[in-house]
């Protein structure tokens, strides 16, 4: 949400908005290293018999994960199979080991299936390797296009089946925050209006809604940052760090937590009431903070560069050190959180414009008017920008700024409640709805729910947060 002068602003539908982003990192776990969130069939304690491990054991769709193998026959080909299709082969060395790579089928939906590894020698041995999508903080991930490009199964041709799975009621009035995903969690904050200081960051069973922990963080809750299995949420300008697992409190830093923080290589980048600053979480150490003088609306970071929203100006800065490297003027206050995608950066300001800028060097490449545009970022992907406005919901070319489509009968939902795209479908809060537009030609697909948060959509799920809590929208199997 915009962080000026130390408040946030209000939404059009009265609660406080949210712009609703991180790839699931995947480390590469190597033979030896038993555990480590891998799980291992056939795996006893004799060395003398065949172990396979894959990955870390999870992983999104089209993701290329490294296979190791030992105690296979010496000198003999090795099979891959992911389910039952074949996808990798190796030659085991002298000790009988191995290593290849496969490449995650981009179809294979979210849940468990099974490596194996069929030797011409021996017998096959077989792990599980569960398929699945984390939706780690706000947009998808730090330059906040709000695309995720793994998801598989909602489509265009079923999300008008889509019905309410579960709904979580938070306890007390909730502010409109959005929600992130991990490792078959959801986590999202609940602003206890009625107890001012008792916010609660909760965290559910993605498939059955259940609670699986819920603690106090204080105030000003917002969507948190998972990753490493630890929980980033702020409490005011204080980071709250949480066991995933439990929700143990494991340690605080005060000074370098705000609303709309995001992570990248280590790094969380957050605003303060007169600028901006990066918090090493390995370190624990502050490695910059820098004034802005015209205030900080919204940022977002691509190719070691933070883009912002200041005063009547986009700015950007190096990533590194916090240091200015170009401002451009807009024609009213910029309060919203940009998008960066294909070398631009996208913005609107208070009035009733929409630009795009060269990231590089901020030259304005196109503007077009957009009738108060949503202080969300814009969604942005395969050449086309996605814009949520009171004059409706608008398609724009990223290259030129005409208009693709636009349905005037939608628009207007919270101001800084963000859409998302997945498999060609636009979900965007709209006024009253999540409305599901087909990205190509703006048919609506499908409405449900009412003014919401920024919404996520990961594993066939749409997850999105009301004044009534949290909902799961998805297709029944």
């Amino acid at each position: 949400m915009a962080w000026r002068n130390g408040a946030k602003t209000r939404s059009r539908a009265g609660g406080w908005g949210r712009a609703a982003r991180l790839s699931a990192a995947v480390t590469v776990v190597s033979v030896g290293m038993a555990g480590v969130g891998v799980a291992r069939a056939g795996t006893v304690s004799s060395q003398t018999l065949p172990q396979l491990v894959v990955g870390t054991g999870q992983g999104h769709p089209q993701l290329v994960v490294r296979v190791t193998g030992s105690g296979f026959a010496p000198r003999t080909v090795v099979s891959v199979r992911f389910d039952k299709v074949r996808v990798a082969s190796a030659r085991t060395g002298p000790g009988g080991r191995f290593q290849t790579w496969l490449k995650v089928p981009a179809q294979a939906q979210p849940g468990r299936h099974i490596v194996a590894a069929n030797p011409n020698t021996g017998k096959t041995v077989r792990v599980p390797f569960v398929v699945r999508t984390n939706w780690v903080m706000d947009n998808f991930d730090a330059r906040r296009t709000g695309v995720n490009p793994w998801e598989n199964t909602l489509s265009a041709a079923n999300v008008s089946q889509a019905t309410v799975q579960w709904t979580a009621a938070f306890q007390g009035l909730t502010d409109y925050t959005s929600a992130v995903t991990d490792d078959g969690m959801v986590f999202a904050a609940a602003e206890n209006f009625d107890a001012p200081g008792h916010d609660t960051l909760i965290a559910y069973n993605a498939n059955t809604g259940a609670q699986i922990w819920a603690t106090g963080i204080g105030t000003e809750s917002d969507a948190p940052v998972v990753t490493g299995g630890l929980v980033y949420a702020c409490n005011g300008d204080q980071l709250n760090v949480l066991d995933e697992a439990t929700g143990a409190l494991q340690w605080l830093q005060n000074g370098v937590c705000s609303p709309g923080m995001i992570y990248s290589d280590g790094v969380l980048y957050f605003g303060t009431a007169v600028g901006m600053g990066a918090f090493d979480i390995a370190t624990r150490q502050v490695l910059w903070n820098e004034t802005v003088p015209g205030g900080v609306g919204g940022w977002a970071l691509a190719n070691g560069t933070l883009y912002l929203s200041s005063g009547q100006e986009i700015q950007a800065y190096d990533a590194s050190n916090g240091q200015l490297i170009w401002s451009t003027p807009v024609a009213n206050v910029a309060e919203g959180f940009p998008s960066v995608a294909d070398g631009m950066v996208f913005a609107g300001d208070d009035g009733n414009d929409f630009y795009a800028l060269d990231a590089t060097t901020g030259a304005i490449v196109w503007h077009q008017t957009v009738v108060n545009p949503s202080k969300a970022p814009a969604v942005v992907n395969d050449g086309t920008v996605y814009i949520d406005g009171s004059d409706g919901v608008s398609a724009l070319s990223a290259t030129s700024g005409q208009i693709v489509w636009q349905d005037t009968t939608l628009g207007g939902g919270p101001e800084e409640s963000a859409g998302a795209l997945a498999n060609g479908v636009l979900y965007m809060p709209t006024h009253g709805a999540i409305s599901a537009l087909d990205a190509a030609t703006g048919d609506i697909l499908w409405q449900g729910g009412s003014d919401s948060s920024s919404v996520v959509v990961t594993n066939g799920n749409l997850y999105a947060a009301t004044s009534q809590g949290l909902t799961d929208f998805a297709v029944s199997n």
